[in-house]
């Protein structure tokens, strides 16, 4: 939490001569509670960012857990500024273990739902390590830590990762 506050109040690494926080018009997160945490503390600091949370998003599993998602009321109760629209009404468990496939599904509904929405290309993901690992499945997982922010170009027409830098 000290680290994401440091985070916050510097307004995030400084990209194209302005700081990070200043340029995003979208925050992306999963149903997962750190998640959605995470993401009310970083929109507080930006100027009317839009905070979308989707079911794709969430980590991957691979071994049992007994935590579940979030569901829309939950989050609707404890989160009122994040847009639940596109979630399901019914409790999300995570399915475990989860296939491969799973995840290349959720990650093609992640480029999907990029397509539709309106943004200034500026777009946070608050994302989980699996997920992102496999997101940016054509670069080297050493750039991709636990902690710490990586930036990513992505082409949507081949719906790839094109540039990765890690901030």
């Amino acid at each position: 939490m000290k680290k994401l506050n440091m985070f916050i109040n510097s307004g995030g690494p400084i990209i194209e001569g302005e700081k990070l926080l200043g340029q995003v018009s979208l925050l992306l997160t999963s149903n997962l509670r750190r998640s959605l945490q995470t993401s009310i503390a970083i929109a507080g600091a930006t100027k009317n960012c839009k905070i979308y949370c989707l079911e794709s998003l969430r980590e991957i599993g691979f071994g049992t857990s007994d935590i579940p998602s979030m569901t829309k009321a939950d989050i609707m109760r404890e989160f009122p500024d994040i847009d639940v629209s596109l979630l399901s009404e019914q409790e999300s468990k995570i399915l475990l273990p989860e296939s491969i496939d799973s995840v290349d599904n959720r990650i093609q509904q992640f480029f999907n739902f990029l397509k539709t929405v309106e943004r200034n290309n500026k777009v946070l993901l608050i994302s989980h390590l699996y997920f992102l690992k496999k997101l940016f499945k054509e670069w080297p997982w050493w750039y991709i830590s636990n902690l710490g922010i990586i930036m990513a170009v992505i082409d949507l027409d081949k719906e790839k990762v094109i540039q990765l830098k890690r901030i």
